[in-house]
């Protein structure tokens, strides 16, 4: 005789039956069992797959708690700190120039400016044909 012993189903144990344990894995996700020959193995693997399921438990509780305690002090340690602000007017960096630059050298020219875009007084509208503006600044366009 044939003893099957259910790891995950709907209620996990050792049965002796199929049918009995058809009932309890069949269309169940995640399902986990197995057929042994004799009850005395059937029923020592379920009582060793019990003790490994609690032994996880325990390692989950104690990590849980592990973190927790990590947390705690890191929030206890950032109520203790102060953040000193340096009151200085420029951020230069301090120490010796790679001499690079001379100190009353010759200034770069600045760029001589451009001008801005937009539509030149000359410039027809698609829409409304009229000059001095863009199909997409024409208020007749707009109102559409």
């Amino acid at each position: 005789m044939t003893y099957y012993v259910v790891f995950e189903g709907r209620v996990p144990g050792v049965y002796e039956e199929w049918e009995e344990c058809k009932k309890q894995v069949h269309k169940f996700s995640g399902n986990c069992y197995k057929g042994y020959p004799t009850r005395h193995e059937a029923v020592a693997k379920w009582r060793k797959h019990q003790s490994n399921k609690s032994k996880m438990k325990m390692k989950i509780f104690l990590v849980l708690s592990l973190l927790l305690i990590i947390i705690a002090v890191i929030e206890i340690k950032k109520e203790h700190q102060v953040l000193m602000v340096n009151k200085t007017t420029g951020f230069k960096k301090q120490g010796k120039s790679k001499g690079k630059f001379k100190k009353g050298g010759k200034k770069a020219a600045t760029p001589p400016m451009k001008p801005k875009n937009g539509p030149k007084p000359d410039a027809e509208c698609y829409y409304c044909k009229e000059k001095g503006h863009w199909k997409r600044n024409c208020s007749k366009y707009r109102l559409i």
